[in-house]
């Protein structure tokens, strides 16, 4: 068998085990191998979809239509597409969200010991709301590594954390889905429950790796100092 379809297996297999931004990893690779094979277009843009990604479903689809133009599923599925991401794409107080900072160093510690540290890369502060999903979990890392943050020879932004090889540190921060529209207490009802919220923290650390990215990550629910060094200042803040 070639290497084309074993990574294509392996996407689909992603797939069907739910884990759509791990799909893209293995597919986006088979398709480089062979752009031109409609299969691996259509379930690029399945997984491209799964994790909100829809632009870049569209876009699939669209090639796909080109490739195989009797296919009725392409026609269906890039007809929608716009529709979708307008409706989906407006962040909400419910959305796992996280604040990006571009770092020379940063590290976490929890009782005078370091527990995560790391040189140059992504700082992450991440907080999981009520209603997430591992899918968009697995979105928001697959986003957050393609972020074209780092400059390039002309100090432009266009590279990224996976084009310049940085690492990760990604620090649970519940605190990020405050909602302060009544009063100034802020109330955090929204938030994540910690047997759902540890588990999809878990999703986006593993759904950084799986890109190849080295992650290191705080203390879950402890009390934690997060020191860094921005560089820049670079901050974003994604849902």
């Amino acid at each position: 068998m070639s290497d084309t379809y074993n990574l294509f297996q392996q996407g689909r297999a992603h797939l069907r085990e739910g884990m759509a931004a791990q799909a893209t990893v293995s597919l986006e690779k088979a398709k480089r191998r062979e752009p031109e094979k409609a299969s691996i277009r259509e379930a690029l843009g399945i997984a491209y979809f799964r994790i909100h990604r829809y632009e870049a479903a569209e876009s699939e689809f669209r090639k796909m239509l080109e490739l195989a133009p009797a296919d009725d599923y392409a026609h269906y599925a890039a007809a929608g597409q716009q529709a979708l991401f307008i409706s989906h794409s407006r962040p909400g107080l419910d959305d796992v969200r996280a604040v990006v900072q571009r770092v020379t160093r940063a590290r976490v510690v929890v009782d005078a010991e370091t527990v995560g540290s790391i040189g140059a890369g992504l700082c992450i502060l991440l907080g999981v709301a009520a209603e997430d999903t591992a899918d968009e979990a697995g979105r928001l890392a697959g986003k957050i590594a393609r972020l074209r943050v780092f400059e390039n020879e002309a100090g432009k932004f266009d590279r990224s954390l996976l084009d310049v090889g940085g690492e990760a540190l990604v620090v649970s921060q519940f605190t990020l889905i405050a909602d302060t529209t009544k009063g100034n207490r802020p109330s955090f009802s929204g938030a994540a429950r910690q047997e759902q919220a540890e588990p999809l923290y878990g999703v986006f650390c593993d759904a950084l790796r799986a890109l190849g990215t080295r992650v290191e990550t705080g203390a879950f629910g402890a009390r934690m100092n997060v020191e860094l060094v921005n560089d820049g200042p670079v901050t974003l803040v994604l849902s």
